[in-house]
């Protein structure tokens, strides 16, 4: 466990040290050549985490060039009926993210059947995608300060409710709604549109195929 613990923190110091490397105005090609090689070497990494740090550094090169994004984020439940009593059988959120000219990302996470002391449903999965949307890009994105996000869902509740549009009633959605708003306030604007559920059909996709891993 200690092993995994130290290689996840040399992960994540590998990315944050790449992000501090665009965002510098000088760019020290030595600088990145030595974090491309601690970022692939075979001796410290699997092929796996090697490919997701390249993936990661890929991703982050293209957000420094961009100043506007727009995200589709969905959650999803499925239900089922033994014997007439209702059961959640699986849960999965999912997002892209994309310029103006094309999908930068496309992520999707297999969510537990419960939430703290209650079953998950579709709007709490909806807002841990959006959770996991925001925080993915605050801690890439090269100057997130500068980062314009248009957020697209096609949940009624979810937009009204970070639009401030409608009370937040639901004590696990106010929760939830605290937590995204402690990332909003890192960007330089963060606005929410309702989408038809036909436009958001990647982001629905991604939640559905998460619960089914």
């Amino acid at each position: 466990d200690s092993i995994m613990m130290s290689k996840e923190l040399l992960s994540h110091s590998l990315l944050s040290s790449y992000r501090d490397f665009l965002g510098s105005p000088s760019q020290n090609g030595e600088l990145k050549k030595e974090l491309m090689h601690l970022a692939t070497n075979p001796e410290m990494f699997l092929p796996d985490e090697i490919a997701v740090h390249l993936e990661s550094f890929s991703f982050m090169e293209e957000l420094s060039k961009r100043n506007k994004l727009l995200c589709h984020i969905d959650g999803s439940v499925t239900i089922t009926y033994p014997e007439g009593n209702k059961k959640i059988t699986g849960a999965g959120a999912g997002y892209t993210i994309c310029s103006e000219e094309e999908t930068l990302k496309k992520k999707r996470l297999s969510l537990p059947v419960g939430y703290k002391d209650e079953e998950m449903t579709s709007h709490i999965a909806e807002y841990l995608a959006l959770l996991a949307c925001l925080k993915e890009l605050s801690l890439t994105a090269v100057s997130p300060e500068k980062l314009d996000i248009e957020i697209r869902t096609d949940s009624e509740v979810l937009y009204k409710q970070m639009s401030l549009f409608s009370r937040t009633r639901n004590l696990r959605h106010q929760e939830l709604k605290n937590e995204a708003f402690e990332y909003i306030h890192l960007f330089h604007s963060v606005t929410f549109f309702k989408i038809p559920r036909d436009k958001n059909g990647i982001a629905d996709s991604l939640a559905r195929e998460a619960y089914k891993e």
